[in-house]
């Protein structure tokens, strides 16, 4: 595993497979909609957006990258400063605001929205937030989500930290509870017209 910043080359070849991971998530789906016709448009503002959020959770989190397979990774913020975070949101709104077209933006502010209100409470604790984990369609079968995360969970577990992730994925719910997750809530979204499903994994 690759906990370290990785090259440029790396950094890229893992936001491709979380592109190709997420082509058809109904979270990307929604905001990458005014490409839906122009396939390789959408692809590079994919991997665009995957960049991004391995940039930022290198500097708010962790990054846990497949090195040996390039198949994988695990985007996690770990920050717990709100200011901080503030900070890195108006940030990333600035990029969004480039990155996707209008019915996109409009989507991502929806969507995020509702799933902010269904997030765990962080004035409890510390609390993790497991971003994205991803495997790209061709590498998956090889146990590699499972091993993308484990130093991320093995961190939190050493910290005392719980850890929290959403997903539109009812297959996922399977894979995570196998690694400890609890479902927290099933609530339908209305963007995507899909389940989001919030777990909650306490320290180990």
């Amino acid at each position: 595993m690759t906990e370290n910043k990785p090259e440029e080359i790396l950094r890229a070849r893992a936001a491709q497979a979380l592109g190709n991971a997420f082509w058809e998530d109904p979270f990307f789906k929604a905001i990458m909609c005014d490409f839906v016709d122009h396939p390789e448009e959408r692809a590079c503002r994919m991997q665009r957006y995957f960049i991004f959020a391995i940039e930022e959770a290198f500097e708010i989190g962790r990054v846990d990258l497949d090195g040996e397979h390039q198949g994988g990774a695990a985007v996690w913020v770990t920050e717990q400063n709100q200011g901080r975070l503030a900070s890195f949101r108006r940030e990333k709104a600035a990029f969004l605001q480039d990155l996707l077209g209008p019915d996109g933006k409009g989507n991502y502010q929806s969507i995020t929205g509702f799933m902010g209100d269904l997030a765990p409470d962080p004035g409890a604790g510390p609390l993790w937030y497991l971003s994205i984990l991803g495997v790209d369609a061709v590498a998956r079968g090889r146990g590699l989500a499972g091993q993308v995360l484990a130093p991320g969970l093995r961190a939190a577990d050493l910290k005392g930290v719980p850890t929290y992730l959403e997903t539109f994925n009812p297959v996922a719910e399977r894979v995570y509870g196998r690694l400890g997750y609890e479902l927290v809530s099933r609530t339908p979204e209305p963007v995507t017209g899909q389940d989001c499903l919030i777990m909650l994994r306490p320290p180990l």
